[in-house]
């Protein structure tokens, strides 16, 4: 069962859906195992949930779904022996890590590129050792990993400390001795790097779960400040999540609260601090496992009674905007999902039907823009793009069947191209697919026959 809501503009962090299955009844559900959460970037969710049968035996699954249809689950018994400690997609998303606490590993892969089809033939064991992290290594993708900040979360039973480290270069002071025997020494001063902590917070409530974003961005001081005067948060955020239900959206270096989310009924003011909101008297519904989306844009949370929640989150953080600077910030972000290939759907969650003209015509501006080698690398993804803008609107739904009549298309192109293969090349710098395209350009002639006989049979062999 899914409640879905449209949210509505303007809010800093509000519900965009609930999922509850109703085939999991309370009795089956172990509350008290660990849970685990991983967001694809093709926007799969992957997240863990034991269940108890009638004989006390568990049953270790993995839970797959798709954030635009939350309601169709895939379901996978992991054969995991112990509790599913990490989950992690590889870059292209079709792929899926998940290790346990006994050191097994094992590889997920879609079987037939189907979302609910799941298998796994790879898998690694190194017995008795918990796996508590995985990263995908050697994946074609340049990456650029950031080893120079660390968040740091330690709880204890009744409380929580959250600490931001830097590393960074610091003079070494050097004997006057040293700097008279050798004058370059003085002339530069050597450094050394240590760590350093940039902010933390003290006395917190129990914080239950950590999500980190994923969106990279630059933390220079001037470019914070330019986010700052344009109310532009995404990827300067991170998720904690605490055992009283509410999740707070704080910065990613001072740590100061930007957002926050009461599940609760009656909903504790939002200026008032996690430190001295008093202690409930007993265990609230909280979420144990939280990942932030590829733009920093939403949030999946696992609670403590296996519901999914999956939250939005503002790209201004709830500060009000002009339209037009509104709609620039969400251009960006579905220029990045179309060059880096990631799936747009969060972005969707914030577009009003009545951005959807302007954003596809600014998005076609731009596209235009770009040499004729991108053009060609993106021209399917922008009309994917177009098609899920124009979905929004009541003014623009009649394209949409346009747009993806138009992929279909392109894809038997594609395909029929793939088929041809030359006897021998007269020229190179053309494929047999640009040079059929070509001929059929010149040749108006709409019957297929009369093309065919303009063909020369030895320049096009399937």
């Amino acid at each position: 069962m899914c409640d879905l809501r449209r949210p509505a503009a303007g809010g800093m962090m509000d519900l965009a859906y609930v999922c509850e299955w109703e085939k999991w009844s309370k009795s089956t559900h172990c509350p008290s195992v660990p849970l685990a959460c991983a967001w694809s970037c093709r926007n799969l969710i992957a997240f863990t949930m034991d269940l108890r049968s009638d004989d006390q035996d568990l049953t270790r699954m993995i839970h797959i779904l798709d954030t635009e249809h939350p309601w169709d689950l895939h379901s996978i018994p992991s054969e995991h022996h112990e509790a599913i400690t990490c989950l992690e997609w590889d870059q292209s998303g079709s792929r899926l890590l998940s290790a346990d606490a006994d050191g097994q590993i094992k590889c997920w892969s879609m079987a037939d590129h189907l979302a609910n089809s799941w298998e796994s033939s790879v898998g690694s064991l190194v017995e008795g050792d918990p796996i508590v992290a995985l990263s995908w290594l050697h994946n074609g993708v340049k990456l650029a990993l950031h080893v120079e900040k660390v968040l740091l979360c330690a709880s204890s039973q009744t409380s929580s400390i959250v600490e931001c480290w830097s590393l960074r270069k610091e003079g070494l002071p050097v004997n006057n001795i040293f700097q008279q025997i050798s004058p370059v020494v003085g002339d530069k001063q050597p450094t050394i790097l240590k760590w350093r902590i940039l902010s933390a917070t003290n006395d917190l409530d129990r914080v239950s779960a950590v999500a980190l974003p994923k969106l990279p961005i630059s933390l220079t001081n001037t470019d914070l400040k330019v986010a700052s005067d344009t109310q532009f948060y995404p990827g300067l955020g991170l998720a904690l999540a605490f055992h009283d239900g509410s999740v707070h959206i704080v910065h990613r270096l001072s740590l100061q609260t930007m957002a926050v989310f009461y599940s609760s009924a009656a909903p504790r003011p939002v200026d008032e601090p996690a430190m001295k909101r008093p202690r409930t008297a007993g265990p609230a519904v909280h979420l144990k496992a939280m990942q932030l989306s590829w733009t920093s844009l939403a949030l999946v949370g696992i609670d403590s009674h296996g519901k999914l929640s999956v939250l939005r989150l503002s790209p201004s953080m709830g500060h009000p905007l002009e339209v037009g600077l509104a709609l620039r910030h969400l251009l960006f972000l579905l220029e990045y999902c179309m060059v880096t290939g990631y799936d747009w759907w969060d972005i969707l969650l914030h577009v009003q039907p009545s951005m959807v003209q302007s954003l596809v015509e600014k998005l076609h501006e731009e596209y235009t823009r770009q040499t004729a080698a991108l053009q060609q690398v993106l021209s399917t993804r922008i009309l994917a793009m177009k098609a899920s803008l124009c979905k929004l609107s009541p003014c623009t739904v009649t394209r949409v069947c346009d747009y993806h009549t138009k992929l279909f298309l392109i894809a038997i192109s594609s395909t029929l191209k793939s088929l041809l293969r030359p006897h021998f090349l007269n020229t190179p710098d053309k494929s047999p697919g640009d040079r059929l395209t070509e001929i059929c350009t010149k040749i108006t002639d709409v019957d297929i026959d009369k093309v065919m006989i303009n063909l020369k049979t030895e320049e096009f062999v399937l």
